[in-house]
């Protein structure tokens, strides 16, 4: 990401300027091009860049659709431990509903279980809503695994989207 980049997202976030302001004054279109959300979490990703992920994500709302790669790309990120925007990571997942996720949040809600602590406890439950949304018989495996966990609040959510899901089932 370029420092003009930087620039505009901080005036953005700031409510200097608006979204359309942001979007016409970008240097990309992102509206025409949001395959370049794509590029710059990559260029995130491999420049180590956590200040980078967390610009790229604030304006990713604003190009529409998921780009080819992006699970990929937020997959990868989502294990990484060199930054800190692992929960919008999730959230991301989580609104992609992407079957490719499932492995990624399942290791993801083990790990960050194991290393508790204020800033990831709610990450691993975060995990389990995240592959309930996706919902797949695959997703269900890993939340089966995951209720037999250890961890207390992981066990629980995990348990709670079986639930969720079973419902669900029996609805449709």
């Amino acid at each position: 990401m370029t420092p003009p980049e930087r620039l505009l997202i901080d005036a953005f976030l700031g409510q200097e300027i608006s979204a359309d302001e942001l979007l016409r004054r970008f240097p990309v279109n992102l509206a025409q091009q949001p395959a370049y959300v794509v590029q710059l979490l990559t260029m995130a990703y491999q420049q180590q860049s956590a200040d980078d992920v967390d610009y790229t994500l604030m304006i990713s709302h604003l190009a529409p659709g998921a780009p080819a790669g992006l699970t990929a790309i937020l997959v990868e990120l989502l294990l990484a431990d060199w930054h800190y925007m692992h929960e919008n990571l999730v959230h991301w997942l989580q609104a992609l509903r992407d079957p490719a996720s499932v492995e990624p949040l399942y290791h993801a809600a083990l790990r960050f279980a194991e290393v508790g602590g204020q800033e990831t406890d709610g990450l691993p439950v975060q995990c389990t809503w995240a592959l309930g949304d996706i919902g797949t018989e695959s997703a269900k495996a890993k939340l089966v695994l995951l209720a037999r966990s250890r961890n207390l609040p992981l066990r629980e959510a995990a348990a709670y989207q079986l639930q969720r899901l079973t419902k669900q089932e029996r609805q449709d």
